[in-house]
């Protein structure tokens, strides 16, 4: 199961390509699920998306189009959680959760899969890609969430995946 990024399969950016790139080489011998928390495109932004057949993609709150009033877009955002919960729950009866991939950057976000995979039983990896408190001219929000996701991201997952041997170290 991949989790903590929306817009697969249409967003093509760096981070959803590599996802995509290891749910892909992952297939051959496992299904693979991705599960998109809220959705990323208008209607009318949404281009033809390739068919990929190599795995299922959920789209957990059940609305495939980013909603045009602010207001319903951010109560989606904000109950995201709820619906990508019941998600996870529903695939762990359907058949069990061996590994949950997660990718984000944010703490609260890899608390939430933490406590989740301890609810259902499975395993995680986290795909490490940044170190994120050594950058700057960030609000102090953004500094707590960046000191507490590279300080502690390393205990509340079964594996990592760093991008490079900077992380790794």
């Amino acid at each position: 199961l991949f989790c903590g990024l929306s817009g697969i399969p249409n967003n093509r950016s760096a981070s959803i390509n590599r996802y995509m790139a290891i749910g892909e080489v992952m297939s051959s011998t496992n299904e693979v699920i991705f599960i998109n928390r809220f959705p990323l495109f208008k209607e009318s932004e949404y281009g033809s998306s390739e068919t990929i057949n190599l795995f299922r993609i959920i789209d957990a709150t059940n609305t495939k189009y980013r909603p045009i009033s602010f207001f319903k877009r951010n109560i989606i955002k904000f109950v995201s959680f709820i619906f990508e919960y019941k998600t996870i729950r529903e695939i762990n009866k359907e058949k069990k959760i061996d590994w949950l991939n997660i990718y984000t950057q944010f703490f609260i976000i890899l608390l939430f899969y933490y406590f989740s995979s301890k609810i259902f039983k499975f395993k995680t990896i986290l795909h490490y890609v940044e170190f994120r408190s050594t950058f700057q001219k960030r609000n102090w929000l953004f500094r707590i969430n960046d000191l507490l996701f590279d300080r502690y991201a390393v205990f509340l997952c079964d594996k990592i995946i760093p991008i490079s041997r900077t992380l790794n170290n």
